[in-house]
């Protein structure tokens, strides 16, 4: 089995500006984070998963596999989002649902020996990629 734990670079997105623009993200904010290469460090614990991104996207996400946990995103703590993490052998699917309880985005990350692939898909703004090489 792909070892998941470790530290990412960020080093392509695909789709990634159109996306978040969809989102609602404005011009300025959403080319920036478009540019950036943050690092990304997962850790896991058992059926503990975290997901660490550094730089101005910076972010924590604490999942506990097969369990439903909560994300708040946001500058402000905008959204909280209910997300449920299942593993399939290396790949770690993240299904959100809104505060409504309506289906949100799902995030698939796909390890290899070399790195990740991490793709968001959205019923209303499609599908992007994260692609990172491990480090």
């Amino acid at each position: 089995m792909v070892q998941i734990a470790g530290k990412y670079q960020l080093v392509e997105n695909k789709n990634f500006y159109e996306f978040i623009l969809k989102a609602g993200v404005p011009k300025d904010v959403a080319k920036e984070r478009n540019e950036e290469r943050p690092i990304l460090k997962i850790s896991v614990d058992g059926n503990k998963i975290n997901l660490e991104t550094s730089g101005k996207m910076k972010n924590l996400l604490n999942l506990v596999l097969n369990e439903e946990t909560e994300e708040t995103l946001g500058p402000q703590s905008l959204f909280t989002y209910k997300n449920f993490a299942k593993l399939e052998g290396n790949v770690l699917i993240v299904e959100s649902k809104k505060p409504d309880g309506s289906r949100g985005r799902k995030r698939i990350y796909t390890f290899s020996d070399n790195g990740l692939e991490m793709e968001w898909v959205s019923e209303r703004f499609g599908t992007a990629k994260h692609i990172y090489k491990r480090i």
